[in-house]
């Protein structure tokens, strides 16, 4: 099975999302697409970083991620490609993988730049689901683009982290991996502050575990600590946004 998934912000609505499978399709026909999401928010790197790191593990080995977050409106930008734990990974190279992906390789390889970012997507795309040599299809480069500013201070006592996602249903994840939180929290207590003096100091095994319309904080299935309200809209409930600081202080 030649599997691709697709993570782009590039809608529904329009037909650029049919455009780019059928871009890939020209250079490899025999292929099978699962689409991971194309409703990030336009140009949103760090809302397309959340989405492949929480998915891309659920498919099997071999499977070539296709990311197309912020095309077409950095200039230069190039494309790159690597492999990793038996998956393969190709996108642009504007600090959307470092941010996805805890340990990159270090063999990244870019493509010979046609001028147009999404046919050297869609080559690499095709080259890597029918199984070409990385080296074939590109070259080696040098240093990949990392967004710094985007990785929550710690120290012992505290860990300052942001919103980096809200779901369909409301629900807020936060820019600190469960393994993260679970290292830096020990055996010791924890608060979480945020919003307007909103405080919770649990972990709780599900949103049931509360009473409707309360508030709970869950180590989410995608590895995350996640604040939500139990049948509720978090994000609208307590006023929480995209980037919104969260402090976390233990005792």
């Amino acid at each position: 099975m030649n599997l691709i998934t697709l993570t782009t912000d590039l809608g529904l609505r329009d037909h650029y999302v049919a455009v780019l499978k059928g871009k890939i399709l020209r250079h490899f026909e025999d292929l099978q697409f699962m689409d991971i999401s194309h409703e990030v928010e336009p140009f949103n790197v760090q809302q397309g970083a959340h989405l492949l790191r929480a998915g891309w593990e659920a498919f099997p080995e071999g499977t070539v991620h296709v990311v197309a977050v912020n095309m077409q409106h950095t200039n230069p930008l190039r494309c790159i490609f690597f492999a990793m734990g038996g998956h393969y990974f190709a996108g642009p190279d504007n600090g959307i993988f470092p941010l996805a992906i805890s340990n990159m390789p270090r063999d990244v390889f870019t493509p010979a730049a046609s001028g147009n970012n999404m046919d050297d997507l869609a080559l690499v795309a095709a080259g890597l689901a029918e199984g070409h040599p990385l080296n074939e299809i590109g070259t080696l480069t040098g240093n990949v683009f990392m967004l710094q500013n985007l990785q929550s201070p710690f120290s012992d006592s505290m860990i300052r982290t942001r919103v980096n996602y809200i779901d369909h249903f409301g629900n807020v994840v936060l820019a600190i991996s469960t393994e993260e939180f679970t290292r830096v929290l020990g055996d010791r207590n924890f608060d979480i502050e945020f919003g307007k003096r909103e405080h919770i100091s649990q972990i709780s095994a599900s949103y049931a575990d509360v009473p409707e319309g309360e508030k709970c904080c869950i180590l989410n299935d995608s590895g995350y600590l996640e604040i939500a309200i139990n049948k509720g809209n978090a994000h609208e409930l307590l006023g929480l946004k995209i980037n919104d600081t969260v402090l976390i202080e233990f005792t």
